[in-house]
């Protein structure tokens, strides 16, 4: 998953995780974390703050 900054048209951070495409992205209305969904049948809750994975939900 990576995150652009669409004023400056970069990527600004790249995280890996989902091990195949992911379905569902939604951002917490704080904006600081991002709820990922994939067909990896994991649900991932990545903060963008840290830059780092939180909690990995598999099942």
């Amino acid at each position: 998953m990576k995150i652009w900054d669409m004023r400056k048209k970069r990527c600004i951070h790249t995280y890996q995780g989902h091990t195949g495409r992911i379905d569902v992205l939604r951002f917490t209305p704080d904006g600081r974390w991002i709820v990922s969904g994939g067909a990896d049948s994991s649900v991932k809750i990545w903060d963008l703050t840290a830059g780092k994975l939180l909690h990995d939900l598999a099942s």
